[in-house]
C-alpha cells in the first residue's frame, strides 16, 4: 500500500527567534513520536516544512485530540507548583486530570509529590542534588527526556545546568514547568474525561502553526528568554511598560522542542566543566559579532548555534544530529564562536546543514535573560581558511589573558575587536579588507604588550608567528599602501648568522627568536633597540634607520644597512615617492607592515609594470649614500650616520653637504650642488630610505642624480652598488 505524503508549510515556525525555532523541532518530534514515525522536516525561507501523512487539517486534529504532553516537572525548584507558597493553577488541574493523554504527566507529578513529602519549601544544595538524582533514576522514560535536556549529571554526581533551561527548569522567578502546566489548563479542559481542547485552544492553534500570532490568541503569560519581543518590559506595549504576552501553543511547543537539545547526550565535548558547553552546539560566550554586545561576559551564559537544513530529514536523523551536536577544527572540538565560525567555513559540520542560527544567552534588564538572535552563518566552502590557524592559536592565549580579572581594559577591547575580525574573515575570505583589518587589530594587540609588559609577561603572551605566505595575497588589494607594507615587512637583517629572528620586528617588539617575546621575572624585557612606537610611520622609520646605522657603524657591515628584501618584494618607486609627497594613508602602511613581519616566507611577487616616474633628486641623493645592501662588503661607500641624523633634524643643508661630499670623494659627479627641502619633507625622504628598491629603480636614481663618467675614466666599482 502506497504511503500518501503531505507537505505542510508551517509559516508560524521561523528559524528565529529561538522560541519559533524550538517550536518547529517540537512539532516534528511530537508528530514523529505520536502520529507518523516516518515524518520528516526541513527549512525554507518561509519557515519550517513538515512532510508526513498528516495534511494541515489532520495536523490540527492531532494536537487538539491526540497530543500527549511530555511530563515537565521540576520538584527540586521553588515555584514549581509542588510547595504550599507556589502557584497551583496549573499543577492542580493536571494532577486531577483523568484523560489518558495526561497519564504520564500524572505519574510524574505523583513521583514528585512522593519525593518531597513533608517539605514546605524547595531543598537546597546537597538535598536538592539528591532529589534530582532520585527523580532522574525513578521517572519514566518519557519524563527523563525533560530531565536530560534541563540537567547534566556530572561524573561526580552533581547536577549542572545548560543555559537553555536556566537552572534546571527555571529562569530566575520564572518556572518553565509550572507555566507549561498553566498553559495546559488554558488549552485543554482537564476535567473532561477525554481531555478535549478548549475553545481558546482550538482558536489559537492555527495561528501558532500557520501564521503570526494576533492579539486575539495571545494571553498574558511569562514567555521567558526564548521570545525577547514578547517578554514584556519597557517599550514592549502601550505605555512605558508592557505585559509579557504570547500564544500559549507557542510556549508549549517551544518547550517540547527544547527537549530535542538533550544536554547529557553530548558530554563528550571537552567543555572545561562548563555545563552550557555540554548542550548541542553550545559554546563559550562572546561579545564579538553583534552590536549590542557587552564586555561583562560574566553575565552571559554562552551561545548556541542551531542548524538549518534544507533537505527533508527524519526525526531520528535530526535527533542524531543534535546528539552528536559538535563541530571540530582539525581534531579539536570547538568551544568558542570564533572556532565554530572557522569550522563552518571548512564545512566541518554534519552534512546537509546549510546554515546556523546564532543565539546568545544574555543578561539584560536587571537579571532577566534573553536568548538574543545574533545572526545567521552560512555553511559553504570558502578559500583561505587555513590562514586563520596560526592566528587562532595566538588569539587563544590573548583571549585567556583578556578574561583575567586583572586584565587592563585595553586587552579586553582588543580581544573583542580581533575576534570580530576573525569572524569577518570566515564570512568574507575573498575580501582583502577583512584580512587587512584582522592583521591591523592583531598588530595593535601585539604592541599593547609593550605598553603593559608586566601583564603580558605574566600571562605568557606571545607575538604572531609563522604566518603562511598566502597572507600576502590575501591582503593584496592593489593599493600602494599595501604594496609598501609588504615591501617593508619583507626586510631581513643580513648581518646576523644565528637563529635569532632576522626581521625588523625587533625594533618594535621585544622579540626572542621568531616565536616569543623576551621576558623575565618582571615581565617583558624592553631592549634599547626597541625604538619603534607603532604610532607614526615617518617617525618610526627614521628612528629605526638611525639606530641601525649606529649598530652597524663599527662592524664589517658598515657599508650598508645590511637589509635584504625577501622574495625580491621591492617597493615601487612611484609608491615610495607618493609616500614622500604625503598622499598615502601612512597609518595603514605601518599598522599592516608590523604584523606582516610575522609571515614566514616571502615568495616572488607577481610582476606588474609600474608607471615610470622621474625620481626626486633629493630622494635620489640620499638613496645612493644609504644603500640597503652592498654587493661588495669592501666597498668604499660607508654609511654616514651624520646624514641620517641631519635628515631626522630636518637640516637639509647639513644632510646634502655631507652626502654630496661623500659622492665626490668616490669620484662620482652629482648634477646638483645643493638641495632646498622643507624639514617635514626631508624627514619623509629619510624615512623612505627603509623601503627597498630594485636595481632597476636604483639605476633611475643614479641617472637623475649623476653625470655620466668621462669616456677615458673607468666606472667606479661602487656605481652599481
Amino acid at each position: 500500500m502506497s504511503r500518501q505524503v503531505h507537505i505542510v508549510e508551517l509559516t508560524g515556525c521561523a528559524s528565529r527567534p529561538l522560541a519559533l525555532y524550538l517550536k518547529a523541532l517540537g512539532i516534528l518530534r511530537l508528530v514523529a513520536n505520536q502520529a507518523d514515525p516516518d515524518a520528516m522536516g526541513f527549512w525554507r525561507e518561509s519557515g519550517f516544512v513538515l512532510v508526513s501523512q498528516l495534511d494541515a487539517d489532520a495536523l490540527l486534529r492531532f494536537f487538539l485530540e491526540d497530543y500527549r504532553p511530555t511530563p515537565l516537572v521540576d520538584p527540586w525548584n521553588g515555584g514549581s507548583g509542588f510547595y504550599p507558597k507556589d502557584n497551583h493553577s496549573g499543577i492542580a488541574p493536571v494532577r486531577a486530570a483523568t484523560a489518558s493523554r495526561f497519564k504520564a504527566y500524572r505519574e510524574a507529578i505523583e513521583l514528585g509529590d512522593r519525593l518531597i513529602a513533608g517539605r514546605d519549601s524547595a531543598p537546597e544544595k546537597e538535598d536538592k542534588f539528591e532529589l534530582i538524582r532520585t527523580y532522574a533514576s525513578e521517572c519514566s522514560d518519557v519524563a527523563s527526556e525533560w530531565v536530560d535536556a534541563a540537567i547534566v549529571i556530572s561524573g561526580e554526581g552533581e547536577p549542572t545546568y545548560p543555559a537553555l533551561f536556566g537552572t534546571g527548569g527555571n529562569d530566575g522567578r520564572l518556572d518553565f514547568t509550572n507555566n507549561f502546566m498553566q498553559r495546559m489548563a488554558a488549552l485543554f479542559d482537564l476535567a473532561n474525561p477525554e481531555g478535549a481542547a478548549t475553545s481558546y485552544g482550538r482558536a489559537s492553534l492555527p495561528a501558532a502553526l500557520f501564521g503570526a500570532s494576533s492579539p486575539a490568541v495571545r494571553e498574558k503569560t511569562s514567555i521567558g528568554q526564548f521570545f525577547p519581543s514578547s517578554a514584556g518590559g519597557a517599550n514592549a506595549g502601550t505605555g512605558p511598560t508592557g505585559d509579557a504576552a504570547a500564544n500559549p501553543w507557542d510556549f508549549v511547543l517551544m518547550l517540547e522542542g527544547g527537549i530535542v537539545l538533550r544536554a547529557s547526550a553530548v558530554r563528550r565535548l571537552a567543555s572545561d566543566n562548563l555545563a552550557r558547553a555540554s548542550a548541542p552546539f553550545a559554546l563559550h560566550t562572546s561579545a564579538a559579532g553583534f552590536a549590542s554586545a557587552t564586555n561583562d561576559e560574566e553575565k552571559n551564559r554562552g551561545e548556541q548555534w542551531l542548524p538549518i537544513w534544507s533537505r527533508p530529514s527524519s526525526f531520528p536523523e535530526i535527533k542524531r544530529l543534535f546528539t552528536e551536536g559538535r563541530s571540530v577544527v582539525g581534531r579539536k572540538p570547538v568551544r568558542r564562536p570564533v572556532d565554530f565560525a572557522r569550522a563552518i567555513a571548512r564545512q566541518g559540520v554534519a552534512r546537509g546543514i546549510e546554515a546556523f542560527e546564532r543565539f546568545g544567552y544574555l543578561e539584560r534588564n536587571g537579571q532577566s535573560n534573553l536568548a538574543a538572535g545574533l545572526g545567521r552563518w552560512q555553511v559553504e566552502a570558502r578559500p583561505r581558511q587555513n590562514l586563520l590557524d596560526p592566528v587562532a592559536d595566538w588569539f587563544g592565549r590573548l583571549e585567556k589573558a583578556a578574561r583575567d580579572r586583572n586584565a587592563p581594559g585595553s586587552f579586553q577591547r582588543l580581544r573583542r575587536l580581533v575576534e570580530e575580525r576573525i569572524l569577518d574573515c570566515t564570512k568574507r575570505p575573498e575580501d582583502p579588507q577583512s584580512w587587512i583589518a584582522l592583521l591591523i587589530e592583531a598588530g595593535k594587540a601585539e604592541r599593547q604588550c609593550v605598553v603593559s609588559p608586566r601583564f603580558a609577561g605574566n600571562q605568557g603572551l606571545f607575538p604572531l608567528r609563522r604566518l603562511p605566505q598566502d597572507f600576502l595575497d590575501a591582503v593584496d588589494d592593489g593599493t600602494p599602501e599595501v604594496r609598501l607594507a609588504i615591501a617593508l615587512a619583507s626586510l631581513v637583517d643580513t648581518s646576523r648568522h644565528d637563529d635569532v629572528a632576522k626581521s625588523l620586528r625587533e625594533y618594535w617588539l621585544p622579540m626572542k627568536g621568531d616565536r616569543q617575546f623576551d621576558s623575565g621575572a618582571n615581565g617583558l624585557v624592553i631592549p634599547p633597540r626597541l625604538v619603534g612606537r607603532g604610532e607614526d610611520l615617518t617617525t618610526d622609520l627614521m628612528r629605526v634607520l638611525v639606530r641601525r646605522a649606529m649598530e652597524l657603524k663599527r662592524t664589517k657591515h658598515r657599508s650598508s644597512l645590511a637589509l635584504h628584501a625577501r622574495g625580491e618584494r621591492y617597493a615601487r618607486l612611484d609608491d615610495v615617492e607618493a609616500y614622500i609627497d604625503g598622499v598615502l594613508d601612512e597609518d595603514r602602511i605601518l599598522q599592516l607592515a608590523l604584523p606582516l613581519m610575522a609571515v614566514e616566507s616571502f615568495g616572488s611577487s607577481k610582476a606588474t609594470r609600474a608607471p615610470y616616474r622621474t625620481p626626486d633628486p633629493a630622494h635620489a641623493l640620499f638613496r645612493l649614500v644609504t644603500p640597503c645592501v652592498s654587493d661588495d662588503e669592501n666597498s668604499e661607500i660607508i654609511l654616514e650616520p651624520r646624514v641620517l641624523r641631519a635628515l631626522e633634524r630636518g637640516d637639509d643643508r647639513s644632510a646634502s653637504s655631507v652626502a654630496l661630499a661623500r659622492l665626490r670623494s668616490l669620484g662620482l659627479r652629482p648634477k646638483i650642488s645643493n638641495i632646498v627641502v622643507s624639514p617635514a619633507r626631508l624627514l619623509r625622504i629619510g624615512a623612505a630610505l627603509l623601503f627597498p628598491l630594485s636595481k632597476t629603480e636604483l639605476s633611475r636614481c643614479r641617472s637623475v642624480l649623476l653625470k655620466p663618467a668621462p669616456k677615458n675614466e673607468s666606472n667606479n666599482p661602487t656605481s652599481d652598488a
